[in-house]
């Protein structure tokens, strides 16, 4: 069963975004690619093709033009749904609020 934030419970906007980016589960090496659909500075709703679990800690990496290392955001996985029968929708909190990583994310071209 997914569980899901109350909108009203928020306390950072949640902005809509279609963007590209990886997922790493904590002490793995492993990546794969998702889309994340909705952030903020708390957290993201992403699509997978692979099911990731609740609790699950994840690293969310993000690429940049012109820079070496993406930048990576850690959080935990707080509901997990499917969406279709090709794709799981997640809920990842944040770790730490850092509004300037949010900000970066959502201002920096693909």
């Amino acid at each position: 069963m997914s569980q899901h934030v109350a909108e009203d419970q928020r306390i950072f906007e949640r902005l809509s975004a279609e963007l590209p980016s990886r997922i790493r589960k904590e002490n793995s090496d492993q990546e794969r690619s998702v889309l994340v659909k909705n952030l903020s500075a708390e957290g993201a709703n992403i699509l997978s093709t692979e099911e990731v679990f609740l609790n699950d800690q994840l690293s969310l990496l993000f690429e940049y033009p012109n820079s070496v290392q993406p930048l990576e955001v850690k959080g935990e996985v707080v509901w997990v749904g499917k969406e279709d029968p090709l794709f799981w929708k997640v809920g990842i909190q944040f770790n730490k609020i850092n509004l300037m990583q949010t900000s970066r994310i959502l201002t920096t071209p693909a």
